[in-house]
């Protein structure tokens, strides 16, 4: 089975229900939204991973390959991106997997049947608009409220929402009600691709957490690591 990716390593889930599992991620290539976030000194930041949406970088690798590379005491594998759900041999892939517990990592767009133990589910609020060329494409595409409902409905989940400033808490409560998530599936993450924009936005977190209940998630693959890629 080939398989269009950007990179695929070892290393330990940094965010959600599952932080701290070391975990091999197969990361794919492409995706239909372009986000990008403004900061609060108007710099812009994208993705952390704009290889695999901006500006795309991938090719085709066997999974078997994949297989022989996955250390024997890994019983975790992330299926992450870019976008998996744009794959359209993704069921295949998670039947391969069966004997692993295997989480998608999605923005909520597009849904398909998968055999995943778990999607995480990260719609992308209106902070996340870029500016230029890719700015209608984005807001016409980030919220599905229909291929949400399904990912629900057939799926374990877990929400993570990322929060740029205060004035997403609004955004992530209507999209709460509006499909009845549980509050106790709901991660809240900083949005940084450091540990210091990651601390700005901490007591933010924090204080939103205490107030509505949800968790809170830290991206512990930053405070570890980086924002580099797997080498």
């Amino acid at each position: 089975m080939k398989l269009n990716l950007s990179e695929h390593f070892y290393s330990v889930q940094g965010e959600g229900k599952h932080t701290g599992v070391p975990s091999y991620f197969i990361r794919t290539n492409g995706c239909n939204l372009r986000c990008e976030w403004t900061n609060a000194d108007d710099t812009k930041t994208k993705c952390d991973t704009p290889y695999t949406s901006w500006e795309p970088e991938g090719k085709e690798v066997d999974l078997d390959d994949i297989l022989k590379n996955i250390p024997e005491q890994c019983r975790h594998i992330v299926i992450t991106g870019g976008e998996p759900y744009i794959n359209k041999d993704l069921f295949n892939l998670t039947k391969n997997l069966i004997d692993f517990t295997t989480t998608i990592e999605t923005n909520g767009t597009i849904y398909r049947p998968t055999l995943a133990n778990l999607v995480s589910i990260s719609p992308k609020l209106s902070s996340s608009m870029p500016s230029g060329r890719f700015s209608e494409m984005h807001e016409k595409g980030r919220i599905n409220y229909d291929v949400l409902t399904h990912l629900m409905k057939n799926n374990d989940y877990q929400f993570k929402f990322v929060l740029n400033d205060s004035r997403d808490l609004k955004e992530v409560l209507h999209i709460k009600d509006t499909l009845k998530i549980p509050t106790e599936k709901i991660y809240l993450m900083a949005q940084g691709t450091t540990s210091a924009e990651l601390d700005s936005r901490r007591y933010l977190i924090s204080q939103v957490a205490k107030e509505t209940g949800m968790n809170i998630t830290d991206r512990l693959h930053i405070r570890l690591y980086g924002n580099r890629r797997a080498t």
